[in-house]
Order: C-alpha cells, then sequence, then structure tokens
C-alpha cells in the first residue's frame, strides 16, 4: 500500500516488486510503480496510464506462436507542460513476436516493440521537442522445472 506523506495512511496499492513483463506492451515502455517506492517508476503527476490495445496472437501446431499488437498511450490526467498548456497523449507502441516451443520444458520467445511518443512525452522527456521513435528488441529463453 501506498502511504501518504503528510497523513501517513495508506492512501493506495502499493507494488512490492513493481510491474510485471508485458502488461502494457512487449516493450515494457513503462513501469507503473508508486513514485514513493523509489524504484524508478514513471510518474505523471499523480495519476497513472490508461492503454488501449487491438491485437493478434495465434497458436500453430503446439510448437508456434506469432501475434502483433497496436498501443495507444495516455495520461489519466491532464499534466501541465508550460506555457499554460495541458496534454495526456502518451504516444503509440507496435509489437510484433514469435514463440517457439522447443520442448514442454523449453521455449524461446523473440520480440520487437516501437515506441512513437505523443506530446506528453516530447513536452517533458529527457529531450524536449525531439520526436524520436524508440525501438526495443528481445530474446528470451525459458527453461521449466
Amino acid at each position: 500500500m501506498a502511504t501518504s506523506i503528510t497523513t501517513r495512511k495508506i492512501v493506495a496499492f502499493q507494488p512490492v516488486f513493481g510491474d510485471f513483463h508485458n502488461r502494457l506492451g512487449r516493450g515494457d515502455w513503462f513501469a507503473l510503480q508508486d513514485a514513493q517506492t523509489g524504484l524508478g517508476g514513471f510518474a505523471v503527476g499523480t495519476g497513472g496510464i490508461q492503454a488501449t490495445s487491438i491485437g493478434y496472437n495465434g497458436f500453430y501446431n503446439d510448437k508456434h506462436e506469432l501475434g502483433f499488437a497496436f498501443w495507444k498511450y495516455k495520461s489519466d490526467q491532464d499534466v501541465a507542460i508550460g506555457g499554460g498548456n495541458t496534454e495526456s497523449d502518451l504516444g503509440s507502441a507496435i509489437d510484433a513476436w514469435y514463440g517457439f516451443n522447443y520442448s514442454r520444458n523449453t521455449n524461446f520467445v523473440f520480440s520487437i516493440s516501437q515506441l512513437k511518443p505523443g506530446d506528453l512525452l516530447k513536452a517533458l522527456g529527457p529531450t524536449p521537442g525531439k520526436d524520436d521513435s524508440v525501438q526495443r528488441v528481445y530474446g528470451q529463453m525459458r527453461l521449466r522445472f
């Protein structure tokens, strides 16, 4: 639970271990941890993120998985970006992935994700005004015992 700084009362859920992978897309662009944990989560004002997604995930002959998704992100509150203006658009992302089940206990996943920043990220990001898309590529091997 998150604790109010002024009253020391529990006011919201505080995750012990942070976010889990893929909750807001395969790129893991945002970590929704309470800012009070000191774990470096994404904090825009005091709100959270609204994420909308549409996609496809298919499994073929119990060995192969193929999927893609489009994501749209926005802050659930308007945030002041200067000059009396507010913004809530965090951007959009595209994910694509392939999974291969080598055996019952071993599988591989390969994924690529691209984030196009929205007006809020452009205004408050590390390089204000820059409109660069970002890509993440990852591979994972999972062993189950």
